[in-house]
């Protein structure tokens, strides 16, 4: 005789036992991440209902690979930056990374 394996999922947010077949995994972002959260039906539905104010004036993004912080920053070209940086008398590596401080004082400069 076969058995059927019954599993019980809980909560993250109560701690409730969750059926098998009611087992709402709620995906989102949030400032640039992305989470998972395991709800009872109800809590999915509380979620839904206070994201909607917020969905609903939204706007999508699609198709576009997630920008890092400093490049969201400005479009500052490296070498534009360590010239100015020479011209006003301020250190950088020749080559590699440049200080974020010495990016945003390019661009305050250039604003």
């Amino acid at each position: 005789m076969a058995q059927k394996q019954h599993v019980v999922y809980e909560s993250d947010l109560s701690g409730k036992a969750i059926e098998d077949n009611d087992a709402p995994t709620v995906s989102f972002g949030w400032d640039g991440k992305d989470y998972e959260i395991d709800l009872t039906s109800k809590e999915a539905e509380d979620f839904y209902k206070v994201m909607e104010k917020y969905l609903s004036v939204a706007r999508k993004v699609t198709g576009k690979a997630k920008s890092t912080k400093s490049a969201s920053k400005g479009k500052s070209n490296a070498a534009e930056v360590r010239a100015w940086a020479e011209s006003n008398g301020i250190e950088v590596p020749a080559r590699g990374r440049i200080p974020q401080s010495v990016i945003d004082q390019f661009e305050s400069a250039s604003a």
